[in-house]
């Protein structure tokens, strides 16, 4: 078998100008081995740095050969490509092509939300991501770099031109040096599919093979289109953060039937258009029950993850349950949670969680869950015990979550953090901070403070001293535990802390998880049982 190119890799200098050009005509193609992007912001924003500052950026290995007719995306920007004899595949650079097209061929005057969202602060010399609101008045957004006529008109609508002549100058020198920055580029000619995976495997110098998501997602692509791309985008939109793509091929799993445990499906299988749907409906309905209903606002609050599979499964087969029954539910997430019994995903939990959730009733599916949990631990559980604060544990994000309950306010503006901040947040954990250098690293010198830029102020500490009473109960703090942090006395701040935090951790497991009230389904499910009669 000849699996050579026709011939040795062509070696030549591409600009981003060029680079773009062939992006725009559809030149440039992904074959279907590559993998989806993984960047984050802080990747992008990498990127364009090292571009204005002339770094090296890395090599392009592209393949060319003949093409059809495709629909390209390259993060944010949208190509319908005609067939050509001399497209462009790309063997490795994907991820810095798809986003200095991203960035700069998006079409928005005012770019924010996602990570392409680039701005670039002629003032300060900084680039700059905008999630929401305006940009600063030196900012100018990068998108219109890519071509020099757009840079003019923008510059000439630009309030500043004509008082600072030298940003305008700095922004002509900005796209100057993005477009004509060039990158080092191998071309191939005439390489086989089989020999394109095998340069791509060494060239990333990984050998990993594709994930059960990673193939499922190439499987039932369709319009250049991946189905998990689709759902993380949905749920990420209701707040809840980036769910693991494994995650999401996970509850689809669970929601067709296929399997609930690894190995317990076959990836190659192709999935129908319906069984999409469903696995997108149900679990948004899972992520909306456990925001509305759980408290638990973000993916990275999520004590365990088979609360994500169990919920979708339920809602799945009883979308509309009764209030009574969401009540059940909830009580279900949070004994599992306190009693770490959702930590166990072997194949009788996952058996009886599958079983469970096939009841006729919504009612009695919530209840079979209830039931298929040990007995509710006391108050005094391990759960109450003042251990070290890591966010790879459980139990730190159940008192995480019970901070967060408290309605906790800003201590130097005293208004109320609002979830949908925490939302918003890129890292839910940097909603917390500590109060004090302790090398027990204990819930208890653990605090809620938002936002970050209040923190240039006072110490949190005399912030804290200063705030109403009821800022310092937000925090789960009064006038005695502060002003022994203060006056150095430390181990007694952090015993009367804990003492303090036990209780409204006490009082916040008896309000999710009701110990003490009844089990038994809604009067109304009990006479209907199990005849079909909707609720």
């Amino acid at each position: 078998m000849n699996d050579r190119p026709r011939t040795r890799p062509d070696a030549r200098a591409v600009s981003v100008e060029d680079l773009l050009s062939w992006v725009r005509q559809g030149r440039i193609r992904l074959p279907h081995f590559q993998r989806g992007l993984r960047w984050k912001r802080s990747h992008v924003c990498d990127l364009f740095d090292s571009v204005y500052r002339g770094y090296p950026i890395g090599g392009l290995l592209l393949s060319q050969q003949a093409a059809g007719s495709d629909v390209l995306h390259f993060g944010t920007v949208r190509v319908e490509a005609a067939p050509r004899s001399d497209a462009l595949f790309v063997v490795d650079g994907q991820q810095r092509i798809s986003s200095l097209a991203a960035v700069l061929d998006r079409l928005d005057p005012v770019p924010k939300a996602d990570l392409y969202a680039l701005w670039f602060d002629l003032s300060t010399r900084e680039f700059h991501h905008l999630h929401r609101g305006t940009p600063g008045h030196t900012w100018i957004p990068l998108n219109v770099l890519n071509d020099s006529t757009r840079l003019l008109k923008w510059l000439n609508r630009w309030p500043l031109r004509t008082e600072r002549e030298d940003l305008v100058d700095a922004a002509l020198e900005l796209g100057k040096s993005v477009r004509e920055y060039r990158i080092p580029a191998y071309v191939l000619d005439g390489a086989t599919s089989e020999t394109l995976r095998i340069v791509f495997k060494r060239t990333n110098r990984s050998g990993v093979e594709m994930t059960e998501d990673e193939v499922f997602d190439a499987i039932n692509e369709s319009e250049g289109q991946k189905p998990l791309d689709l759902i993380q985008k949905q749920v990420a939109n209701l707040g809840f953060g980036m769910v693991p793509k494994d995650q999401l091929y996970r509850v689809h799993e669970v929601v067709s039937g296929s399997g609930f445990t690894h190995g317990g499906s076959d990836a190659e299988s192709k999935a129908s258009a319906d069984q999409i749907k469903k696995t997108e409906a149900s679990l948004l309905l899972a992520v909306q029950f456990l925001v509305v209903d759980c408290g638990i606002p973000h993916f990275d609050l999520l004590p365990y993850r088979l609360l994500l599979w169990a919920l979708a499964r339920y809602f799945a087969m009883h979308p509309a349950p009764s209030h009574r029954s969401r009540l059940l539910l909830v009580r279900w997430v949070w004994r599992g949670c306190l009693s770490q019994h959702h930590a166990n995903t072997n194949d009788a939990s996952a058996r009886a969680i599958v079983k469970a959730t096939e009841a006729e009733d919504g009612g009695e599916a919530a209840q079979k869950l209830l039931n298929s949990l040990p007995e509710f631990p006391a108050i005094e559980h391990s759960i109450l015990e003042n251990e070290v604060w890591s966010w790879g544990s459980a139990k730190t994000k159940v008192v995480a979550l019970s901070l967060l309950h408290l309605q906790p306010r800003d201590p130097i503006t005293s208004l109320p953090i609002a979830l949908e901040d925490v939302q918003d947040a890129e890292e839910p954990r940097s909603f917390f901070t500590s109060l004090c250098n302790h090398p027990s690293q204990s819930w208890a010198s653990t605090v809620v403070v938002w936002p970050r830029e209040s923190r240039k102020g006072p110490t949190l500490l005399e912030a804290l001293r200063l705030a109403p009473v009821e800022v310092q109960r937000s925090h789960a703090l009064d006038a005695t535990i502060i002003d022994s942090f203060l006056s150095g006395n430390v181990d007694e701040a952090l015993r009367l802390r804990f003492v303090l935090l036990r209780g409204l951790l006490s009082q916040f497991i008896r309000a999710k998880a009701e110990p003490e009230d009844g089990d038994r389904p809604a009067i109304g499910e009990i006479i209907r049982g199990h005849n079909g009669v909707p609720k």
